[in-house]
């Protein structure tokens, strides 16, 4: 720590807080080069302009990083990329679904995934109360709504949009149920990311209580905490799959239960798969469920 003991002219003193607040709403990018079923390389950060954060898109490779600043406050989020993958589960996976029906999903644009839930500190940077079930600010947001959780999205797409951080066309949004399963297989086809054990806080090693976001490793895209931890709920509502190939699925256009996903970790391995679909009213809360929002243009 250094201490400054000098007495500061208004004209420095203004210069040094221009240069704080300036600091304060920057966007630091960095890029990790990263294979299928291995953990992405740090990288070296590099401060960016907003306006230069959002070029080069399809350059960017999978897991690639950009935290959004503003002020004290952090969003780090994975680049998720164009491509397509199989939604669904074989019918000889063990513990499986019948509605877990495999068919091709096609993205023709990638989006951002934040890195880990949003956290309780998150929340509170938007939002005036935290409704989680045990304050933790490095713990995910729980006891959320489907309509809070929207909200949140909304708060904070008005947030960022005003203060110049994220491009116009750009918002904050909860992922669709392919957006979900796509970012948490990275690439994988069984039935989770990897060693199920470091990658979640399950049944079997949670002690049955909440844990900070990132205490677990990563996905081959660099996302923490896809598996276990707290449930996260996506923007779809319930509904059977199709058997057919489809392009940038959104779901169902109507319906009577919100879907959820990843397990958490109240819930076994059968429940963690990246495959298992969860649905339930949308306006229901538990200390079990939260979310993790995505970051996306809008066609």
């Amino acid at each position: 720590m250094v201490s400054i003991d000098t007495v500061m002219s208004p004209l420095v003193w203004l210069s040094l807080q221009t240069a704080i607040l300036s600091a304060s709403l920057r966007v630091v990018a960095t890029e990790s080069t990263c294979l299928a079923g291995s953990a992405p390389a740090p990288g070296v950060p590099e401060a960016l302009r907003p306006s230069q954060a959002w070029t080069n898109l399809q350059s960017l490779k999978p897991g690639a990083t950009v935290t959004v600043v503003l002020g004290t406050h952090r969003w780090p989020v994975r680049w998720v990329p164009a491509g397509r993958f199989v939604m669904g589960s074989p019918s000889d996976e063990a513990q499986r679904d019948k509605d877990e029906v495999q068919h091709e999903v096609v993205f023709t644009r990638g989006f951002f995934m934040a890195e880990t839930e949003c956290t309780q500190a998150q929340w509170e940077a938007v939002k005036p109360t935290n409704p989680s079930h045990g304050k933790a600010p490095d713990q995910p947001v729980n006891q959320v709504s489907w309509p809070e959780a929207q909200e949140y999205c909304r708060a904070l797409t008005r947030r960022h949009r005003e203060a110049g951080l994220i491009p116009e066309g750009w918002e904050w949004d909860l992922p669709t149920e392919a957006q979900w399963e796509y970012a948490c297989r990275a690439g994988t086809t069984g039935p989770f990311a990897g060693d199920l054990n470091a990658l979640a806080w399950i049944e079997s090693n949670s002690e049955g209580k909440a844990h900070a976001v990132k205490t677990r490793s990563p996905n081959a895209w660099g996302l923490h905490d896809l598996h276990g931890n707290v449930w996260e709920w996506c923007r779809d509502w319930y509904g059977d799959y199709p058997t057919n190939a489809v392009h940038d699925p959104t779901g169902p256009s109507a319906g009577t239960f919100r879907c959820y996903r990843g397990g958490s970790r109240l819930y076994g391995t059968r429940r963690a798969r990246s495959a298992i679909r969860g649905a339930m009213t949308p306006e229901l809360r538990g200390d079990y469920l939260g979310f993790r929002p995505v970051l996306l243009p809008r066609p």
